[in-house]
């Protein structure tokens, strides 16, 4: 956590010093004289754009991997596995496969969870799940005389009733589309550009149009070089803190994600 808190005590500094510097050379170039009241206006510029960047980490600390650069973020999400999958062998019968590791670590489903049981046949008529205590079925694709339909180089798919999918080669994982995660990626990067013409044309005085173009490069620049190590950070302390809570300690809520916690709550509340 150290090293989150020391680098963004760095990128502040430098974003206020930068700011200061730049908007005295340029303005001093591009106009009759650069702005009076520097010596406040960039620290004020450089917090708020600090700020911004603490709210955003603090997202992608809580929930890692899921709030990135614009360039990075996926709005897909593979869920956990499934620990157990039922299916319907062609006599009838009812079979369970737990979910374990196999002879070289890879995840595999064995009948009734025992290392020397078989495991799972390929392309079963059906998969069963348990969720929310309630069974899910995944039924695979088929065509309208009821063989199953794959496409050319495609796998065979298994859909359940909220059309989830299930590849024959993942069986027992699937991947959710999170349109939310989509909304708020978008609302996270599209702010920042905000963010950055905001303090260039309120709080440095850059004309708009100025203002607009050095705010598109500053953000671009930022969200190309810095937001990706900077994020990676927060999600390896993160880590770490998920590792000890593994080992039985104790981690407390920060301030930060007390206040994370808080907007995730809005922010679902306004999507539903």
């Amino acid at each position: 956590m150290f090293s989150l808190i020391a680098l963004l005590v760095v990128i502040w500094l430098a974003l206020m010093g930068f700011l200061a510097i730049w908007t005295l050379v340029w303005q001093g170039y591009i106009y009759t004289e650069p702005v009076s009241g520097i010596a406040w206006r960039a620290p004020a510029a450089g917090s708020a754009l600090t700020l911004f960047l603490i709210l955003w980490v603090a997202f992608d600390y809580n929930s890692p991997g899921r709030y990135r650069a614009l360039q990075e973020f996926n709005p897909s999400q593979d869920l956990t596995p499934y620990k157990e999958l039922r299916i319907i062998t062609p006599d009838g019968k009812e079979e369970a496969y737990r979910r374990m590791k196999g002879d070289k670590g890879q995840p595999v489903y064995r009948l009734d969870g025992r290392p020397a049981g078989r495991e799972l046949p390929s392309r079963p008529r059906e998969v069963i799940v348990k969720e929310d205590h309630q069974d899910v079925i995944f039924k695979p694709d088929r065509d309208a005389k009821g063989h199953f339909k794959v496409e050319t180089g495609q796998s065979l798919q298994y859909q359940d009733a909220k059309g989830r999918v299930m590849d024959e080669s993942r069986l027992g994982e699937i991947t959710v589309f999170r349109t939310g995660n989509l909304l708020a990626n978008l609302v996270l990067n599209f702010l920042h550009l905000g963010v950055w013409f905001a303090v260039l044309w309120l709080l440095l005085e850059f004309r708009f149009w100025d203002a607009m173009g050095l705010a598109v490069v500053f953000w671009g620049a930022i969200m190309l070089f810095l937001l990706p190590p900077t994020l990676g950070l927060a999600e390896r302390v993160a880590g770490e803190r998920s590792a000890v809570q593994r080992a039985g300690g104790v981690v407390p809520l920060t301030p930060v994600g007390h206040a994370h916690a808080a907007l995730r709550t809005a922010f679902r509340a306004a999507t539903t």
